[in-house]
């Protein structure tokens, strides 16, 4: 494979958009506000439309509660991971990829406040 042939395409996606708030907030124990209502079948099925539409081959998401907040928004064509040591500043972040087009390994999120540091390894599937 030529490097000069190369193209990634990369975005991001904070999953607080996934949520409606409500007036008073009271955080969970871990931290996690539940001032988050779900947002509606339709509103998910927008979200993974724009989402599609984007067709990132890679997807960084912040904000995320768990690994199945991830998946619930994405096709069954990718993967994640989602580093799980979320705490009270920091909420879990995700790392996802279409399974069809590479193999991600060696993953490492470092976060050292602001900012936040992602490395990892990426082996291009043939064709």
């Amino acid at each position: 494979m030529n490097a000069e042939n190369f193209k990634l395409k990369i975005a991001s996606y904070d999953t607080l958009t996934l949520y409606l708030t409500k007036r008073e907030e009271i955080k969970d124990e871990n931290g996690f506000s539940s001032r988050r209502i779900p947002r509606s079948d339709l509103d998910f099925q927008k979200i993974r439309e724009h989402l599609l539409q984007i067709d990132a081959d890679i997807l960084a998401i912040q904000n995320l509660r768990n690994e199945a907040e991830a998946l619930n928004i994405l096709s069954e064509n990718y993967s994640c991971f989602v580093d799980k040591r979320s705490t009270q500043s920091h909420r879990e972040i995700g790392i996802c990829w279409k399974k069809n087009k590479f193999s991600i390994s060696n993953i490492q999120i470092h976060k050292a406040d602001i900012p936040l540091f992602l490395k990892l390894s990426i082996i291009k599937r043939d064709s």
